[in-house]
């Protein structure tokens, strides 16, 4: 299956999106007026944009993902039923099925 991360790589950054960089945000928002250390607003949006960012190539990376897993099944279950069918067929013609 063709996907943007490796599963290993897309379960870092999951936790990366949902855990570290809203964390981080919160910490700058928080702490940066206290110790009046500049430009707050701009590097807390920056972080949570960049969260945006990740959230949205992770979305593309699961559709892509539940796809090729969709098609991998029905083609499975289209070989099979083509199994199917030549065991019918063969029955058919008065064939014996091996057991």
């Amino acid at each position: 299956m063709k996907t943007i991360f490796s599963n290993k790589t897309f379960d870092a950054l999951k936790w990366v999106a949902i855990v570290v960089l809203p964390a981080l945000a919160t910490f700058v928002k928080m702490l940066f007026p206290v110790w009046e250390i500049p430009y707050c607003e701009q590097i807390a949006s920056t972080i949570v944009a960049v969260d945006f960012l990740l959230g949205a190539l992770l979305g593309v990376s699961t559709v892509q993902y539940d796809r090729a897993r969709a098609t991998a099944a029905e083609s499975e279950a289209q070989e099979m039923r083509d199994i199917i069918s030549l065991d019918d067929t063969f029955e058919n013609f008065g064939g014996e099925r091996d057991e």
